[in-house]
Order: C-alpha cells, then structure tokens, then sequence
C-alpha cells in the first residue's frame, strides 16, 4: 500500500511541474509577444442594416443564379499588415469582391457560411443590408432601379444571387 502512495506521490508532483512549466512557458511567450485577440473585420455599412428582408422582386426583372465573378482578385494580406488596416479572410473563408450595378459589396465566403465584410453604394445610389442565420441581401436602389445581391447557405455552399428591376 505504501509503494502504491510513493508511486501516486510521485506521479502527481511530476504532473504537477509539467503543467507548471507548460503553463509558465505559454503565459510568458503571449504576454511577452503582445499576444492580441483576434478582431472582427468591421461592417462598413453606408446604409441602413436590418434583419427583416423586403420582399424579393417579382419576374418581371432579370434575374441570374449563376454566382458573380469576383470583381477583384481575393485578397490576401501579408503577414505584415495588421489586421484592423486591411480586409483579410475571416474565420469563414475567403474574402470576394462584387461590383453589381449601384455599388460594391465584400463578402467573406466559407464552405458553409459568408459574412458580409463591407457594402459601399455608388454615388446617387441609396443602400439596404439585410440578414439572417442563412442569408444576407444587399439592395443598391436608385430612383425606380433597384440593384439586389442575394447570398444563402441554408445547408450548402453559398450562392449568389443578383436582379436587377426597374
């Protein structure tokens, strides 16, 4: 019984200098190296945000399924840049440009989700941002035009949508 406590002993005061050290040796590189949580990209939003989505338009406007080329190129910063001075890929993938008619939009797109990364109306063009748990809609709207960049997930890869009504 006695060797059995040793053993016991000997193991917990072993797993105990290993946490320890373990423990020392992380808290003193994060603290050292000006550790930074990581932050969110921020919504640049000219317009209004909501999460009540206005009706989609009816057939009597074009519209494409087929998803938008991107207008850019994806961008990528090098480790050099901050990450609050550039948009880089957020935690659910790539980041993609689009320029539809009235504005340009970023969205950051996973294999399972997007996230709209910023939304910037051309000028004379008013703006709406609306979204859900599995979607999000920018309205570029201008006079009787309106411009409309649909993006769902709801159990698939993101796609894009675009009409264009007038």
């Amino acid at each position: 019984m006695r060797r059995v406590l040793v053993q016991t002993a000997a193991w917990a005061a072993a797993t105990g200098a290993a946490v320890g050290v373990s423990w020392y040796g992380v808290h003193r590189v994060l603290s050292v190296d000006g550790y930074q949580q990581p932050s969110t990209l921020a919504l640049n939003v000219a317009g209004s945000v909501s999460t009540t989505p206005a009706p989609l338009p009816s057939t009597a406007g074009s519209a494409s399924q087929a998803p938008l080329p991107p207008a850019t190129a994806t961008h990528r910063p090098s480790p050099s840049h901050s990450p609050s001075a550039s948009a880089s890929p957020g935690p659910t993938g790539d980041v993609h440009s689009y320029t539809p008619t009235g504005g340009r939009i970023v969205v950051s797109m996973g294999q399972s989700s997007a996230d709209l990364v910023s939304a910037t109306p051309d000028s004379g063009w008013s703006m709406h941002v609306y979204t859900g748990d599995q979607w999000l809609r920018v309205d570029f709207t201008q006079g009787t035009t309106d411009s409309i960049f649909y993006v769902t997930w709801n159990g698939h890869a993101p796609m894009v949508q675009t009409w264009l009504t007038q």
